[in-house]
């Protein structure tokens, strides 16, 4: 879940309030890697219900009750024009404990959208450790393109999504951002 909700608070992020530009988003990949499956397993899928409108479907399991107060997260954005050679891009969620991301860029940003696409998904008003054994459990989770800034470059964007220490997750997702 953790890996999902960074997706989504870093998509989130990037669709700012904007004038004139219209974009089409591709998510064209979704990885995942754990070197503790005892405590979390994933299987996430691009999707894409409508023209213009992409998202995400599948499942996050946490697998017994999670202390996350010495867990950290971090989201890095990296950039391309053609697909090869990315370079570190400015737009980042920098390093921070899971439960400052869950109580601030996962209210902020993801906390009403998931309500409405996903089971198990936490709500609360203060996220408090631990997290809770559960499967969330997500059906098109959305991002719509039109409300992206107008200073995004079109290209390519590989997302990486970092939680680490007590859980350790890594979640890519290549997304491809051109003009509609």
């Amino acid at each position: 879940m953790g890996g999902f909700i960074a997706i989504v608070i870093l998509l989130r992020a990037l669709m700012c309030v904007a004038v004139g530009k219209q974009y089409e988003l591709d998510i064209l990949e979704v990885e995942w890697n754990t070197t503790t499956p005892d405590l979390i397993d994933a299987s996430l899928k691009p999707v894409q219900p409508s023209r213009g409108v992409y998202g995400v479907s599948g499942f996050i399991e946490f697998k017994e009750d999670i202390d996350m107060d010495n867990t950290l997260a971090q989201v890095k954005v990296y950039y391309s024009s053609t697909g090869m050679n990315y370079q570190l891009s400015p737009f980042r969620v920098p390093e921070q404990t899971f439960a400052t991301g869950m109580n601030t860029p996962y209210k902020q940003y993801l906390m009403d959208g998931l309500a409405e696409c996903c089971e198990n998904a936490p709500f609360a008003d203060t996220f408090v450790s631990p997290l809770t054994k559960r499967v969330m459990t997500c059906e098109n989770c959305l991002f719509p393109s039109e409300n992206f800034p107008p200073t995004l470059r079109l290209g390519y964007y590989r997302l990486t999504i970092l939680l680490y220490n007590d859980l350790d997750f890594i979640l890519s997702i290549l997304l491809k951002l051109d003009l509609a």
